[in-house]
């Protein structure tokens, strides 16, 4: 069985579904059912800092030292200055169970970056080109069982100009190293479900599920199946495919039984009907296990379970969009997925807390800027109800050069097999970003996104309109060049560009006396609550600007500040730092949430906030954020009045504008918003004017998802500036030291200076959580500790 994480969807609940389903067919043989588990621990591993094509070169100048995946080729800076690119060399030991003689033996990777070479015992058995897809690699042939195995894996991330884009030193993010993600080992059955990759067919390999029919009342789930038989006879099989909910059995079908002669594949395709189905979209995002078992003769010997969404994505005559026949508007952000210090080598856990970091703030689409996101993103979309596009790598990169333009057609296809179970996706951006590309280049991915997934309500998206389906298009060309779309269209980017260029914004003239970086939406989280509001103010003039569009969908640049390869700071445009603490943005998008929206994962409902530290030098022009009806501030307990929503020309189509207070004078104390929905009170929050910091106190930023022991997991841990009074500081450049206890290690420098009040490190989690704490100590501050 596969021994991860409940997020990624094969295999891994195949024990207790077992058990469960037993009663639900006829009494089977008992086989051992194909088996795939993490292969993530005791590796080693040499970065070579001179260039090494060969592990002879590489051994010569290095020393092999024990790593655990995922890995990164370097623990860079919190702002990386020079990304580190060049050969990594990667072992492992492998004992062959002499249960696996004469069965399909595979290793697949999740994704290594960029260039890959797999050798077994010295010979070569594999390699790979592309750095954010899986691949997989047969070890059947050339295992041996009568001694230990040797694999080894080289990569080189240096610049590609097959698969783009542009080099390093002109990108506009980084790519990071390393085997990044997870790797598993794969033993099958002579007769096995193939891999919807390794399969390399058109629309189909792996298990393939569509939905012909999906109203309120009926849905049809069509799937289909893909069977290698690889042993030297023919097989009698039949497979049975089964839909639950929980533990409930909704629908089953059978498959007659059926021949497959030796060493081919062959299709099975199954229907099942659901009546009044529970359908997914971003406001109930419910998920059904459809239980795949494949019967060897009588002989259950492989059983999958895919989590699915029934759902339908369809446009109306005006191009809006319809999820399962409701209009919808999809409020987003795009994303990039490094964190510091590890770059890509995150925890499905990290990226679960990613995903609910973004419905959180009021987001339910994702942009996946500008390459596939991890499986692990993909699984938590789906749970948490976030739209998502689906993006090939590409930035400002387009050549003529045949190996170039196939690779890019491989990649479009290789990320429809690996996504295409996804409820979440709503359209292949199989489109290199902000790259011109030929009008015959378009028509073969738009192709491809339709071969690979035929049928209706399947969408190409892309950033020129010529060819694809739905027209992607940022407010910075917007505001350059605009015709009314005869097409879906989707305001792909908006909110930095225009005004870190100061070309664009609507409302620029009245600015006309502040710096660039004054009026920028580029502000750290450092930077004060004057610039943080001016961010928070092109963010409502451009989101608002959008619904003069006939967008379906907007997206802003970008949810957290990250890493780029040409300039040596951060590109800071995002709503949360880079180590995910939120600016003042944050909580306008949480304000555009209705408050009916309401989940235990995420947290939603009413909501209001303050965009103020409330001292001496705070605005006395207040802004709060609320999805409220009414807001009423106090100071000092004083009511300074009730407020309905401001209505002006920046804000007039937004679902819910902000408020704003005016305070005759500063006095010192404490701010209370009360929000109130009718005439009660829903939601309050209070800052109150800080004092010197005093103390400290440590905490750990879950969001969603407690710390993970055992498989590598990665957490911010939060030390929080405090007066003598308890109340938060906002003090900058205070410097921290971290310690650990226990199973966990500092991946972060041990010395943080704090950013707004607050020092985030980055620890790692061990084998266990028991014993485990962390305290941070700053001088002439009261430390603080916090047992996990």
């Amino acid at each position: 069985m596969k021994n991860t994480s409940p997020h990624f969807l094969k295999i891994g609940l195949a024990i207790a579904l077992t058990s469960l389903l037993s009663a639900c067919h006829h009494e089977t043989k008992q086989t051992p059912l194909a088996s795939e588990n993490l292969l993530n621990s005791d590796w080693q591993f040499i970065r070579a800092d001179a260039p090494a094509p060969d592990l002879a070169t590489a051994t010569a100048n290095g020393k092999w030292e024990p790593v655990k995946l995922p890995h990164t080729t370097r623990i860079e800076e919190l702002v990386v200055k020079n990304q580190w690119q060049g050969d990594a060399w990667y072992k492992k030991t492998i004992t062959a169970d002499p249960a696996w003689q004469h069965k399909p033996v595979f290793i697949r990777f999740e994704a290594a970056m960029n260039a890959a070479e797999v050798f077994l015992n010295g010979k070569k058995i594999g390699s790979h080109l592309g750095g954010y897809l899986p691949f997989t690699v047969n070890l059947s042939s050339d295992l041996k069982f009568d001694a230990p195995n040797e694999l080894v894996v080289h990569l080189n991330n240096r610049d590609s100009a097959v698969t783009g884009p542009k080099p390093l030193k002109d990108l506009d993010f980084n790519t990071y190293g390393g085997l990044y993600r997870n790797v598993y080992f794969v033993v099958k059955n002579e007769l096995y479900i193939s891999d919807a990759i390794t399969a390399s067919k058109t629309a189909g390999g792996g298990i393939f599920v569509t939905y012909p029919e999906v109203t309120d009342a009926k849905a049809t789930v069509n799937v289909k199946t893909n069977l290698v038989n690889s042993s030297s006879n023919e097989k009698s099989f039949h497979v049975i495919q089964k839909l639950l909910d929980g533990e409930k059995l909704i629908a089953e079908a059978k498959s007659a039984v059926q021949k497959i002669a030796t060493q081919t594949t062959q299709d099975v395709e199954s229907q099942l009907n659901v009546s009044n189905p529970l359908l997914w979209s971003p406001q109930t995002p419910h998920l059904y296990n459809l239980v795949t078992q494949v019967f060897d003769g009588d002989n259950l010997v492989e059983e999958e379970s895919t989590r699915i969404g029934i759902r339908e994505f369809t446009f109306t005559a005006d191009h809006q969009l319809l999820i399962n026949g409701k209009k919808t508007f999809l409020r987003g952000v795009n994303r990039h997925q490094e964190h510091p210090y590890v770059g890509y080598a995150t925890s499905d856990a990290a990226d679960y807390r990613d995903a609910v970091r973004m419905k959180a703030a009021g987001f339910d689409y994702v942009r996946l800027s500008h390459y596939p996101h991890s499986p692990a993103f993909m699984a938590a979309a789906d749970e948490l109800g976030l739209v998502l596009l689906d993006s090939v790598l590409g930035w400002q990169y387009f050549s003529e050069d045949a190996a170039f333009q196939a690779q890019v057609q491989q990649t479009c296809r290789d990320l429809i097999r690996r996504d295409r179970n996804h409820a979440s996706v709503l359209a292949w951006e199989c489109s290199l970003n902000e790259s011109w590309m030929t009008e015959p280049f378009i028509d073969s991915l738009t192709k491809i996104v339709h071969e690979e997934y035929p049928g209706k309500n399947v969408y190409s998206a892309g950033w020129q309109e010529y060819g694809y389906d739905i027209y992607l298009q940022a407010r910075q060309h917007r505001l350059q060049h605009y015709v009314t779309p005869t097409k879906p269209y989707n305001v792909s980017e908006y909110g930095d560009w225009e005004y870190y260029a100061m070309n664009a914004g609507l409302n620029q003239t009245a600015w006309g006396n502040l710096l660039q970086a004054d009026r920028s939406s580029r502000q750290l989280l450092g930077d004060g609550e004057k610039r943080l509001l001016q961010q928070a103010s092109n963010i409502q003039e451009a989101h608002n600007d959008n619904f003069t569009t006939p967008a379906f969908a907007d997206g802003y640049w970008v949810m957290f500040d990250y890493n780029r390869g040409y300039s040596p700071d951060l590109e800071s445009s995002g709503i949360m730092s880079i180590e995910r603490l939120p600016k003042y943005s944050y909580f306008f998008y949480q304000s555009q949430r209705d408050i009916s929206e309401k989940s235990d994962k995420f947290g939603s409902g009413p909501m209001v906030f303050i965009a103020s530290e409330w001292n001496d030098k705070s605005a006395l022009n207040v802004r709060v954020f609320s999805n409220a009806d009414e807001v009423e501030l106090f100071l000092n307990g004083e009511s300074l009045g009730k407020q309905k929503p401001d209505a002006n020309a920046t804000t007039d189509h937004l679902k819910h504008p902000p408020f704003t207070f005016a305070v005759k004078q500063f006095a010192a104390g404490e701010l209370k918003a009360v929000a109130y929905v009718g005439d009660k009170s829903a939601a309050e929050y209070k800052v109150v004017t800080a004092g010197k910091p005093t103390q400290l106190s440590v905490s750990v930023d879950s969001s969603g998802k407690a710390p993970q022991a055992g498989v590598k997991d990665v957490v911010f841990v939060r030390a929080q500036l405090r007066d003598a009074n308890n109340n938060p500081t906002h003090d900058n450049n205070i410097a921290v030291n971290f310690s650990v206890k226990g199973a966990a290690k500092i991946v972060s420098p041990v010395e943080i200076n704090t950013i707004d009040g607050i020092a985030s490190a980055l620890i790692e989690i061990g084998d266990n959580l028991h014993g485990v704490s962390i305290s941070a100590q700053a001088k002439d501050l009261t430390a603080g500790e916090l047992a996990l």
